[in-house]
């Protein structure tokens, strides 16, 4: 096996580990739980961090090895949460999309939110009158 066939045959390699990654990352956008979304980031993170590394190719290199601490701490959170609520709402979040999700977190969060029901002209038309008196 000569130098180039060498050469070839690590470009080759380094290309797996990039569209491994990119599959990964693909697969990643495409979970409606949060669980295999962590899981999948973590190994697309893994797959960006074997293809920079390999391809020298620093930016890749250093997002994803900060990444992947984050995506790691972030998926323990979640376990640990997942783990400690009662066994009635853990059954009901492994049926909660994403977006579901964010909107029971954001409406929990929000004073303004606290009690709107979805599709709720009369809300949607009291808190646009509320914000406009508070902007005269």
């Amino acid at each position: 096996m000569g130098a180039t066939s060498l050469n070839l045959l690590n470009g080759q390699i380094i290309d797996c580990f990039g569209f491994l990654a990119s599959g990964a990352t693909l697969y990643t956008f495409a979970q409606k739980r949060m669980l295999p979304m962590r899981v999948a980031a973590i190994t697309a993170n893994v797959f960006f961090i074997a293809y920079g590394a390999l391809g020298a190719i620093y930016p890749v290199l250093i997002l994803h090895a900060i990444l992947l601490p984050l995506n790691v701490r972030r998926l323990r959170e979640q376990q640990t949460d997942q783990a400690q609520a009662p066994p009635e709402t853990a059954l009901q979040r492994r049926n909660v999309t994403l977006m579901e999700q964010w909107r029971r977190d954001n409406r929990r969060s929000s004073p303004a939110m606290a009690n709107h029901k979805p599709g709720s002209a009369a809300n949607r038309s009291s808190r646009l009158s509320r914000s406009y008196r508070a902007a005269s």
